[in-house]
């Protein structure tokens, strides 16, 4: 099963849209790629209980929230 977005695909379904806030599974090296996208932007890193890292960044280029639940990191 799949359980990653590219990041092509998660641009297309979410920024292109312009959604304000989502939460999808997302490979943990596209989100390197995500935080390249913007330059001025706030990045936080909330561990949950089950280990599960969810990045948090405001982009106020876009006035807009983007939650990103990145796959367990080890």
């Amino acid at each position: 099963k799949q359980s990653t977005t590219s990041l092509q695909e998660y641009r297309q379904k979410h920024f292109d849209d312009q959604v304000d806030t989502k939460s999808v599974n997302l490979d943990p090296h596209a989100v390197i790629q995500v935080i390249m996208l913007y330059e001025d932007i706030r990045l936080e890193h909330l561990k949950t209980a089950n280990e599960q890292i969810i990045s948090k960044f405001e982009c106020k280029q876009r006035k807009e929230t983007i939650v990103l639940m990145s796959s367990q990191l080890s």
